[in-house]
């Protein structure tokens, strides 16, 4: 019979026997208690039918993910549902009956999990690299077998509570196939002790990769951040920069806070050029970086009112102190001329009246000149090319 092909999982034949299943097994629930022939018929057929759906599955071609978690959930939920009342019935047992229910669903969870986590395509699925007693369980007749008489154990528990059932030779039916099924349901509960150990080695070697991977990545991000580093460095200190101006010695072209671009290509293969506004190391402060202007390169003559600062404190001697490093309130200034030597040059604040430059310290080396500003970045509204 031809089964038309559509997309909607929810109405594919195994999924449909799966939600008779779950019908089924609630019915079987509801009369567990009160009446054992209607709940025992509802509760084997369901059982059965777990074997029917698996086959419709295979022969329409229509095994999914959905059914295989419904699948396995109504399971896992009909057994316990029958251990909750087998408990209620046996209470002598009742431990037996909650490990059974805490090993049946912990351990196949937790394979089922698992499977999707390595990439199985199902949690039936096994390989030649596969646990040998995952891979004789999984055979379709020898799980069939086992989840058989795993079922018809717990069935004839249930039932020995209300009949001993048909006899022969005067011994109870029932009661024959629970000690003939019970030595099947204890091998079963221990193989689910083994899908517990698989998985938790399966998912502790995807921990490990997954960890390999991680130190992997932070090894590579650490590579690359150093090599960034590395780069900036190199482009800071050889090709150009940023730079932050303070002080009020090149107003008015520039003002405390401007943002400069620069550029330290020119400053190692041109010479310098007047004109030029440059930031340079301090002559009298070697942590501190200086913005001025270049008015005269080597061989220039310089003319310059030169201010000096006179200390008239030791008025005893009648001496005037002419060192621009001794502080005083009294200043004079003096027309002088200056050669600028070979290797130096002569820098000057546009600001003449509030700069500290070569008038005060002479001119400095070319080695000390780190870069030359091309323009004014910031604020926005006012860049300008220098």
């Amino acid at each position: 019979m031809a089964i038309p092909e559509h997309d909607n999982i929810f109405l594919f034949v195994p999924n449909l026997i799966g939600y008779a299943r779950i019908v089924l097994a609630l019915i079987a629930f509801w009369f567990m208690s009160t009446n054992y022939v209607i709940s025992g018929w509802c509760y084997a057929t369901s059982a059965l039918l777990d074997a029917v759906d698996g086959h419709a599955a295979r022969t329409f071609n229509q095994s999914t993910r959905f059914g295989a978690m419904l699948d396995q959930l109504t399971d896992r939920c009909g057994t316990m549902g029958l251990l909750v009342t087998l408990s209620y019935f046996y209470p002598n047992y009742m431990f037996w009956f909650q490990l059974s229910m805490a090993i049946d669903v912990a351990c196949h969870w937790l394979y089922m999990q698992t499977s999707v986590v390595v990439g199985k395509s199902s949690h039936k699925a096994t390989d030649l690299n596969e646990n040998i007693i995952m891979r004789i369980y999984y055979q379709k007749d020898v799980l069939t077998f086992m989840c058989c008489v795993n079922e018809m154990f717990y069935i004839c528990l249930y039932l020995l509570h209300f009949t001993a059932g048909p006899l022969i030779l005067g011994f109870s039916v029932f009661k024959l196939l629970a000690y003939l099924t019970a030595p099947f349901a204890l091998l079963k509960s221990l193989i689910s002790c083994v899908h517990a150990y698989v998985a938790s080695q399966d998912l502790a070697a995807v921990d490990k990769r997954e960890r390999q991977e991680k130190r992997a990545k932070e090894a590579n991000l650490l590579k690359y951040s150093v090599q960034y580093a590395c780069i900036t460095h190199c482009f800071f200190e050889y090709v150009g920069d940023f730079v932050v101006c303070s002080g009020p010695s090149m107003e008015p072209t520039l003002y405390s806070n401007n943002i400069l671009l620069t550029e330290r290509i020119s400053t190692r293969f041109h010479k310098p050029k007047r004109g030029d506004v440059i930031i340079a190391i301090s002559p009298t402060n070697a942590d501190q970086y200086i913005c001025k202007r270049i008015v005269g390169v080597p061989g220039d003559k310089i003319c310059v009112d030169k201010p000096f600062e006179i200390n008239r404190t030791n008025q005893k001697d009648n001496k005037i102190s002419k060192d621009p490093m001794v502080k005083s309130k009294n200043t004079v200034h003096k027309i002088i001329e200056d050669i600028v030597p070979r290797g130096y040059v002569w820098i000057e604040g546009d600001n003449r009246q509030n700069s500290s430059d070569s008038r005060y310290y002479g001119p400095i080396p070319l080695g000390l000149i780190k870069s030359r500003a091309i323009c004014r970045i910031w604020p926005l509204n006012d860049i300008k090319i220098l």
